[in-house]
């Protein structure tokens, strides 16, 4: 057996045969479930490159898989990238129950799931950058269903993600020859530079931003968090993975100074934005970029480290995770919410919260978390990571904590907004159990989670 076979076969294949029964929603939400959870149950439990014994058979999962001259590998290194993918997914699979984001949803899913897996496995490495395009590709599914065209946000997307990859792949093959000419200063220089842009096309740096609030606004509030958690994360473990291929980058100084430029941005602007907007999932987008722009400056501090993967994968990790707990939470509550008004502007939630409180103190607490708000989820990883920007550029924790100020201040906004408006909105329909629970139950778990990792 081989692992790329159980990490990446089996979820696709998993894909397509749910495809075919997608209108059994009930029994494709719990088989993908099922898939997510025993997949990171197997991560966490298998022994690569080593003979299990079952009953009278022995099995042994390899970690090399090849075919057409290309190489997939998936070793013990890789377990709790494995663990993290397929755990997450079964949670945004979980989620869907209450959002209803279309049938395709757990195909998706798991497909995304797979071709994640299959960007840390590939090898030659260049190659992952195709695998992210196609990514974004079995996306489109979700953010335009059949009969509804496609919108102004999708289709920046998709060109931002189309015109990223060949950049990406260029700067790769020049960073194969710089490799063997390390005086060429030229060499270096000229695929910083190329990489860089594809960097700001794949993650929505500023200018390229423009697509994630416009998703924010037109599509499903869960499919668009879904797409906002699975691209960055694949775009930030692609990144790590680049340096551990080429080593020698981590003494190449001008790419550290792209990554906390290109963060800081990110971060500065993004809360700026946040704290004056007025629409519940726009907000919800500017904070994804600040979040993004941590994750650029969470890479950029392991300027000089001899193992930059090793020393940032246990922050980024958690970071990771907790970004899709607080998005998931939060598009549960945004879901609901514009169910039972029509609407997420300020103007058409006024009030809302009085009769839906589950929903909204969910949406605001899952802002908080993603802002950093002490005893909650984000706040463990955001205090970790000034704690290495005070080592390495104590400049930048300026412009971080504005950055976060102004999204605490747009979720404040928001709470007055949903508990306190001027003008109440006409809810007919009250909370369902099952949403108070679920919502209740995600609350618990932003706070079990911040003050499990602190």
């Amino acid at each position: 057996m081989n692992s790329s076979y159980i990490w990446i076969l089996i979820p696709l294949a998993a894909a397509g045969l749910l495809t075919i029964i997608r209108k059994y929603e009930r029994f494709t939400i719990t088989a993908g479930i099922a898939i997510g959870m025993g997949l990171a149950l197997l991560a966490w439990l298998a022994p690569f490159n080593q003979i299990i014994d079952i009953g009278p058979l022995q099995m042994r999962i390899s970690s090399t898989f090849s075919i057409l001259g290309r190489r997939f590998v998936l070793g013990s290194e890789d377990r709790q990238l494995l663990i993290l993918i397929f755990a997450s997914i079964s949670l945004w699979f979980l989620g869907s129950i209450l959002t209803k984001p279309g049938h395709m949803f757990v195909p998706v899913g798991l497909a995304s799931s797979a071709v994640m897996t299959t960007t840390l496995a590939v090898e030659p490495f260049l190659y992952a950058a195709i695998f992210i395009l196609i990514a974004a590709l079995f996306l489109i599914p979700l953010l335009a269903p059949p009969g509804r065209p496609l919108g102004r946000g999708t289709i920046r997307f998709l060109t931002f993600q189309t015109l990223g990859m060949p950049f990406i792949l260029f700067s790769g093959w020049l960073f194969e020859r710089a490799s063997t000419f390390s005086g060429a200063q030229f060499l270096t220089l000229t695929p910083v530079v190329i990489l860089g842009f594809g960097i700001l096309l794949l993650l929505a740096v500023f200018p390229f931003h423009t697509w994630i609030p416009m998703l924010s606004s037109e599509a499903h509030p869960y499919v668009a968090a879904f797409v906002f958690y699975i691209i960055p994360s694949m775009v930030s473990l692609f990144g790590i993975d680049f340096f551990s291929r080429y080593p020698w980058l981590q003494n190449t100084d001008s790419i550290f100074t792209f990554l906390f430029a290109a963060g800081s941005i990110m971060v500065l602007t993004g809360g700026i934005w946040a704290a004056f907007q007025t629409h519940l999932g726009r907000l919800m987008g500017f904070a994804v970029l600040i979040d993004i722009g941590t994750s650029l400056l969470l890479i950029g501090s392991g300027s000089g480290s001899p193992d930059l993967r090793n020393e940032i994968l246990p922050i980024l990790i958690p970071l990771l995770f907790m970004r899709g707990l607080a998005l998931c939470i939060w598009a549960i509550a945004l879901s609901i919410i514009r169910t039972k008004t029509g609407s997420l502007s300020f103007l058409g939630v006024s009030d809302a919260g009085r009769k839906i409180p589950f929903a909204a103190v969910g949406a605001v607490l899952a802002h908080f978390s993603l802002a950093g708000f002490p005893l909650l989820a984000g706040f463990p990883t955001r205090l970790a990571l000034l704690e290495r920007l005070a080592d390495v550029q104590p400049g930048i924790i300026l412009l971080v904590l504005i950055g976060m100020i102004g999204l605490l201040a747009g979720g404040l906004r928001s709470l007055v907004v949903l508990f306190a408006g001027s003008i109440e909105t006409n809810i007919q329909t009250p909370e369902t159990r099952a949403e108070r629970i679920f919502l209740a139950a995600g609350t618990l778990a932003l706070f079990a989670a911040g003050l499990y990792l602190l």
